[in-house]
């Protein structure tokens, strides 16, 4: 290049670097669409690690989904009277009715076959059930409503109903269930002054008891506790706290 300009009387320094200019102009602009073009390889592995993760995710969440339909059919179904009376599942005892009739009407786990003595009464698909209207042919009619889910566990409530006078229903004994959350607890429990339970409770932990006349709970801790008396939710808002069966009503004091 340097010969053919001298060649034609032009300055060879100045054509040499205007051709350096201009062929190094295309290399540059070549360099930069390849650092602004992400390569094959990265789109590859992105895409790649996305399907991953994705796949990932959704056994994760499959997993967690089949665990706890696997528990629920691993565990009784829960199941509740709310009329005449509100009890909770493992009941046993006696409640008094009004009148020479009763309907029973309740709520159990969805999908649950419930029944009547033995037989099957329709379920909502909330879970809500209801007899027709009982006559009480006698002083007494011994009950048992069940449920039962797809792998055979049963939760059961066993009565045993009574004419009473008093226009509404009551039971005969308090039906106790204890439950612990948020931390461990001291606890102290009597029933009928008879001490039942006298030690740390952990969250989670479930106590059922039964008492004729009298339950006491003593704990420092008395917000980690959850009551239930025949059903009904009671506050456990003392230090030192007792119910009382008076006239089949419970009563705090």
């Amino acid at each position: 290049l340097r010969n053919y300009a001298n060649f034609l009387g032009l300055d060879p320094a100045a054509v040499l670097a205007r051709y350096r200019r201009e062929s190094e102009a295309p290399r540059q602009q070549k360099t930069r669409t390849e650092k602004q073009k992400p390569s094959k390889q990265f789109q590859l592995y992105t895409k790649r690690n996305l399907t991953i993760v994705s796949i990932i995710t959704v056994g994760a969440l499959a997993l967690f989904y089949l665990g706890g339909q696997v528990n629920n059919l691993l565990t009784p179904p829960s199941l509740k009277l709310t009329a005449p009376i509100e009890l909770t599942a493992d009941y046993s005892g006696d409640i008094f009715v009004a009148g020479n009739s009763f309907k029973l009407q309740g709520i159990a786990a969805p999908r649950s076959i419930v029944r009547f003595n033995s037989d099957a009464l329709e379920i909502d698909v909330d879970g809500s059930f209801s007899t027709s209207e009982i006559p009480l042919r006698s002083d007494e009619l011994k009950v048992i409503i069940t449920a039962t889910n797809q792998l055979g566990k049963t939760s059961t409530i066993s009565l045993v109903i009574r004419r009473g006078n008093t226009g509404v229903a009551s039971a005969d004994k308090m039906s106790i269930l204890i439950e612990v959350q948020n931390e461990v607890t001291p606890l102290l429990i009597r029933t009928d002054g008879k001490i039942e339970f006298d030690d740390r409770a952990f969250p989670g932990d479930i106590i059922t008891l039964d008492a004729e006349q009298r339950l006491q709970i003593e704990s420092s801790a008395p917000q980690n506790i959850l009551l239930k008396i025949n059903g009904e939710d009671f506050s456990v808002t003392g230090i030192n706290k007792s119910w009382e069966l008076v006239e089949g009503e419970v009563v705090a004091n």
